[in-house]
């Protein structure tokens, strides 16, 4: 896969979701396998060593469009933004219903046509298979309640927990979505099970003190 280098921004916050969770989904079986490989000359950081497996796995499988889409997400991930538009596209031209690429493609939308990158989302969490698709459920709710849509939201997130209720992300959207409803006990209720998971946050700390709460029920 060739391409121009041509670094452009994409939305930080559904990308930060991406980012976090997609590392885990596709990207460190990739690593392993590379690592193992010892190309010459060696990428000079995590992301060229990531780039470089997932161009190698799409070198050893040019139809797997799991493997075109985990190449994708990697260059999106480095900032090469048409690259991999390019890519997640060709990825998507193999299979249509492919799931990572469906989601990342909806990230690098949501700025120009949020309408589009909702259907995408929808179209990933439907494709992705169990305990993956609280992964475009949370982009999902996240985007829907950007566009003050919170009834829906409220419904992706709820997806999203049903799916994998371990994930902290889907909480803590779910109570961003019940604090807009004014429904402060379920807020605090849903940021208290965030915070279970991901103790540390700061961010779901300041939701729980601005809503007069501890981590602790």
């Amino acid at each position: 896969m060739s391409g121009s280098s041509k670094q452009q921004s994409v939305p930080t916050g559904l990308l930060t979701v991406v980012v976090a969770l997609m590392l885990v989904v596709l990207g460190l079986g990739a690593v392993v396998v590379y690592l193992q490989l010892q190309p010459d000359p060696a990428p000079e950081t995590m992301t060229d060593l990531e780039i470089a497996s997932w161009q190698e796995t799409v070198d050893q499988n040019p139809d797997a469009a799991w493997a075109v889409a985990g190449l994708g997400n990697a260059l999106l991930r480095n900032g090469q933004v048409e690259e991999a538009r390019e890519t997640l596209e060709q990825a998507l031209e193999i299979n249509p219903d492919q799931w990572s690429a469906l989601l990342d493609l909806a990230v690098m939308t949501t700025g120009e046509d949020p309408e589009h990158a909702v259907e995408m989302l929808q179209r990933s969490a439907l494709s992705a298979p169990r305990e993956n698709k609280a992964l475009p459920y949370v982009a999902l709710g996240d985007l829907l309640l950007d566009l003050e849509r919170p009834a829906e939201a409220r419904t992706a997130f709820e997806e999203a927990i049903a799916d994998n209720r371990f994930l902290s992300d889907a909480h803590f959207g779910l109570g961003r979505v019940l604090e807009a409803l004014d429904d402060t006990a379920g807020a605090v209720a849903a940021y208290q099970r965030a915070a279970e998971f991901n103790p540390t946050s700061t961010e779901i700390q300041d939701a729980l003190a601005r809503l007069g709460a501890t981590t602790t029920p």
